[in-house]
């Protein structure tokens, strides 16, 4: 279980990684060995709605590459995922060609680079543009960059930032929806950090008063997903509304994706709302750094 102060902490997390360390505590999270369902069967119950998560699986994993894992985002046909390496800050990639076969073994995305880290990716819908946050090239404030590509076969241009996105403060995970002309962020442009939906060159503070990170809205702008605290652990929460002039409702727990002593955080979710990718603290009930795990309905 991991402090809310650790949980974004992003100064900690860039000084550890500019200082070229391996990460260890670096997300809050103790440097423990443990072994590995390499296989990805499920280990832990669930209820009616969830299956019972397990690993994602990659080819050439071993017990040392299963930790170093967070922020998944997928492709929508679910056959290409990028994540940030817990230790190095950069993203890594994975493809498969189908949905059952496992990933293939990940490869660092170096055209995105910025000199500096790359934390908190997100894939468009289509596909074709990468959001994530850095303060590169220079030390500085976390602001969020994109980087495009022709199509989902082509190599991922040199990136840029995006102003309409960014403020003076750490501006990360931002998550686009309806082609990329809505997003929700995670800023703490204004003190305290709170979760921001930009649109038509607006921005605006959403679900005041709660404490919640990692957003992943869904294409359509209706479905928003985040990690919260629950009795001290972080737990996966969703938040719903009709239309995209509504406000958001109030994030109700998944109460069959929650741990009294773990932390699940960062999701992706699918269009249809039936598969999650998120990240566990504890998978096996060992406080170990951080897997990919998975569940569906």
């Amino acid at each position: 279980m991991r402090s809310p102060a650790n949980r974004i902490a992003v100064l900690a997390l860039l000084a550890a990684a500019a200082c070229g360390g391996d990460g260890g505590g670096g997300d809050g999270n103790p440097g423990v060995d443990a072994a590995v369902d390499g296989g990805g069967d499920p280990v832990d119950a669930a209820g009616d709605g969830w299956s019972r998560r397990r690993a994602l699986s990659f080819v050439g994993d071993d017990d040392n590459t299963f930790l170093e894992r967070r922020e998944p985002t997928l492709r929508a046909d679910e056959l290409e995922l990028y994540y940030r390496h817990r230790a190095l800050a950069v993203v890594f990639r994975g493809v498969r060609a189908t949905r059952s076969d496992p990933w293939s073994t990940p490869e660092r995305v170096t055209a995105i680079e910025t000199g500096r880290y790359q934390i908190t990716p997100k894939l468009s819908a289509d596909g074709r543009s990468l959001y994530f946050a850095s303060d590169g090239p220079a030390e500085g404030s976390a602001d969020v960059w994109v980087s495009t590509r022709a199509s989902v076969d082509a190599p991922w241009g040199a990136p840029d930032p995006v102003p309409a996105l960014n403020s003076d403060g750490h501006d990360l995970g931002a998550s686009p929806c309806l082609g990329a002309t809505r997003f929700v962020l995670e800023s703490n442009r204004e003190g305290a950090y709170g979760l921001y939906e930009v649109a038509g060159g607006e921005t605006r503070p959403i679900l005041v008063g709660v404490t919640a990170h990692y957003p992943y809205v869904t294409e359509d702008c209706l479905t928003l997903y985040v990690s919260a605290p629950v009795d001290g652990a972080q737990a996966i929460h969703v938040s719903r509304r009709a239309s995209v002039d509504a406000a958001w409702s109030t994030p109700e727990v998944i109460e069959e994706l929650r741990d009294a002593t773990f932390d699940f955080e960062a999701p992706w979710a699918s269009a249809a709302g039936d598969h999650l990718v998120f990240v566990d603290s504890g998978f096996r009930g060992e406080p170990i750094n951080d897997f990919l795990v998975e569940s569906f309905r």
